[in-house]
């Protein structure tokens, strides 16, 4: 039996929510900033506020949605053809935006001589966001530590 189909033309009502399939919106490239800014700070085992930065982007995204819609009115507005400036990403890694709540040591196991013993790998350290309250955990381990005391005593 030949298979049967029907295509149709979209209406406008469908269009306003239709995104093509592995299409580049604002909002993936946006996320793809992002990750690469929070790679950077968990390299250097920094703080870094990706939940702030989210919503930040969505509050200012909508507000550029709805500008364009008052103006254009409430037909289809393509992510690929707005001129969108993101904000600025460094801001939401900088130190004094964290207070350092608690400081948690790291223990793992280790095989010494075939025998299992527990050793200090490094610390947790975990932030709380000034702005909204947002928790983050960072994972320093001991050698980082002991290179930023060296370079603490050199500076003295």
């Amino acid at each position: 039996m030949p298979e049967i189909i029907i295509e149709r033309k979209p209406t406008t009502e469908e269009l306003r929510n239709y995104i093509p399939v592995g299409m580049q919106t604002l909002e993936k490239k946006f996320k793809q900033l992002r990750v690469g800014m929070e790679q950077e700070f968990v390299r250097k085992h920094k703080p870094y506020c990706a939940r702030c930065a989210d919503l930040d982007f969505k509050d200012v995204w909508e507000e550029k949605k709805r500008e364009l819609e008052r103006k254009v009115g409430p037909q289809v507005v393509v992510d690929t053809k707005i001129i969108f400036s993101y904000p600025d990403l460094d801001k939401y890694g900088i130190e004094s935006r964290f207070e350092l709540k608690n400081k948690t040591p790291i223990i793992r196991d280790v095989i010494m001589d075939g025998v299992r013993v527990p050793k200090l790998v490094g610390h947790y350290f975990e932030y709380v966001c000034k702005e909204r309250g947002c928790g983050r955990a960072v994972e320093v381990p001991l050698a980082e530590l002991d290179l930023a005391i060296e370079i603490k005593k050199g500076k003295e």
